[in-house]
């Protein structure tokens, strides 16, 4: 199991690691090798998603704004969940409007003049 150390309060993908206690006094005496590589990779490549996530939108590649929400990076635009459940309320109901709208159009009213046979 990965974790990270309490207190590092790194904003980029909080849901990637549990944080767990470790008493560090286990460690005491014992003769460690260590390869420890020290970097923004992680937040480096992160932001090259959102840089590549917004270009995408802005040319049109990707129009679907809930399919950008959701392939960003947690902890870059807050309120992101809620975004996401409101915009996908509103394509429900343009959905469900546009199915109205067509089922009116479509289905003959009574005394349209409309005879079957």
């Amino acid at each position: 199991m990965r974790s990270k150390m309490e207190g590092d309060l790194s904003p980029a993908r909080e849901d990637a690691y549990e944080t767990v206690p470790f008493n560090f006094l286990q460690l005491k005496g014992m003769n460690l090798r260590l390869n420890v590589e020290v970097g923004a990779a992680t937040y480096w490549s992160e932001l090259m998603q959102v840089q590549t996530l917004d270009n995408l939108f802005a040319k049109g590649v990707l129009s679907d704004a809930v399919t950008y929400l959701e392939n960003m990076p947690r902890g870059y635009i807050p309120g992101r969940q809620e975004l996401i459940d409101a915009l996908k309320k509103r394509q429900q109901e343009m959905e469900a409007a546009q199915m109205a709208a067509v089922q009116a159009a479509g289905a003959p009213t009574a005394g349209s003049g409309v005879t079957l046979g």
